[in-house]
């Protein structure tokens, strides 16, 4: 996920946090915001913060908490929105995250990394029509969407449509060749575990 940019006016706290976060220090970092959250200092921001660098840490119950609390404040917030359903689906419970990507995607139609996990916990259930389904609308609303054809490509390998996939292969590593490094020949992007779908804060 997009590493979120500090928030503005962001509290020293927060600045701090985020740091330590980018350096590699995610204990210092949760300490920080920890205190920052109790202290009321940072309000659902330093929350969200905590949930990010939580979830990057594999702590995705309390992570789903965070998320769950700061939607609570904020109903309309992506980013809260996507932790939540990261976390969700990282413990398994992929109806629910299925339900908040659904939800993210009317009011976010274009957060790439929502159709990308929802598409693969559709095809992972069963419902490949689905999963073809939301594909097909993200690449008409987006053609440079390299990750969804590749992910398209997933879905019709699995169906046997070796043709279709072979194509869609070859548009997403034209459209985006450092996908070239990933694929091992079973469509590794659909294919990734439920179980880690990502950080949602990316170190620099």
């Amino acid at each position: 996920m997009n590493q979120p940019n500090p928030p503005a006016p962001a509290s020293a706290t927060l600045l701090h946090a985020l740091t330590a976060h980018r350096e590699g220090d995610d204990l210092k970092a949760v300490a920080l915001l920890t205190v920052a959250i109790q202290s009321g200092e940072g309000g659902s921001a330093a929350r969200l913060l905590r949930g990010q660098i939580l979830g990057a840490m594999g702590q995705w119950r309390e992570a789903e908490a965070d998320a769950a609390a700061v939607l609570a404040d904020e109903k309309g917030n992506a980013d809260a929105a996507w932790l939540l359903a990261s976390a969700q689906a990282a413990t398994g419970a992929t109806q629910a995250a299925a339900d908040t990507l659904r939800s993210l995607l009317l009011d976010a139609p274009r957060h790439r990394p929502a159709i990308l996990l929802l598409g693969r916990i559709y095809a992972a259930g069963g419902q490949a029509d689905k999963a073809l389904r939301l594909f097909d609308e993200a690449i008409a609303a987006q053609p440079d969407f390299a990750k969804a054809y590749h992910a398209r490509g997933g879905v019709k390998h699995r169906l046997h449509d070796e043709a279709g996939a072979a194509e869609d292969l070859r548009t997403a590593l034209r459209l985006d060749p450092a996908l070239a490094r990933r694929f091992d020949g079973s469509y590794s992007l659909l294919d990734d575990s439920l179980k880690a779908p990502g950080s949602c804060l990316n170190r620099r």
